[in-house]
């Protein structure tokens, strides 16, 4: 038997313990010291993984299905960007047809491309103030994808606020294992107790991974706002 010390922290006493399995605690007046048992890192953490796995199961299922909603409003969103290519090529060719192979000419077509450019400029305007954000092929390929994996949400059932709360659930309940494993001073195996391959940990790792960049960005544009 080991002797501890009463300065030992908390923390190494139950790492010891656990080794054993078991401690003897001496109290004055008594002969004989009371055995107290201590439980393993897979005792302790018993219901916490059975409930890691429920979720890791709903939260593999429904990111099955947004995966493939999302996989779809991307290519709907490139068959849109094509349609936008094809529609410039388009215009480039009826103006050039026109300039060259018509009466018209350039001085017809020239006023016509002014107006067609300042159209554009003039849409591109009302763009800013209805979406309140620049305009650029980047932020009219993603509004196209978010709209289209909203549609697509919306009709196969999947729910994108359940979903973030499975996310959070998740991530509680895998930080409080992880605490318990470092209490214990073990290793967890987080892969094996989802028994899903990773691909929850990847969907929880990638959502903090999002919240810190959010949170990062709050920081930055309050520290603006301040300076």
């Amino acid at each position: 038997l080991v002797r501890f010390s009463p300065a030992t922290e908390m923390g190494d006493f139950l790492r010891d313990a656990s080794k054993a399995g078991f401690f003897l605690l001496q109290i004055s007046g008594l002969s004989t010291p009371i055995r107290v048992s201590v439980p393993s890192f897979s005792d302790r953490t018993f219901f916490l993984r059975q409930r890691l796995r429920t979720l890791s199961a709903q939260i593999a299922a429904d990111g099955d299905l947004k995966a493939s909603c999302d996989a779809l409003a991307q290519r709907g969103a490139q068959r849109v960007a094509i349609t936008g290519f094809i529609a410039l090529l388009s215009w480039w060719g009826a103006v050039t047809w026109a300039t060259f192979w018509t009466p018209l000419g350039w001085d017809v077509m020239e006023p016509v491309t002014y107006l067609v450019g300042l159209s554009g400029v003039i849409s591109g305007y009302l763009w800013f103030l209805y979406h309140n954000r620049e305009v650029s092929y980047r932020s009219v390929l993603h509004l196209t994808v978010s709209r289209r994996q909203m549609r697509l949400y919306e009709e196969r059932g999947f729910e994108l606020e359940r979903w973030h709360e499975l996310l959070e659930e998740g991530k509680a309940v895998r930080r409080e294992i992880r605490a318990v494993a470092e209490e214990y001073g073990v290793r967890w195996d987080e892969r094996g107790d989802e028994g899903m391959e990773g691909r929850v940990k990847k969907a929880l790792d990638e959502h903090e991974e999002k919240e810190e960049r959010s949170e990062k960005c709050r920081g930055e544009e309050e520290e603006e706002e301040t300076g």
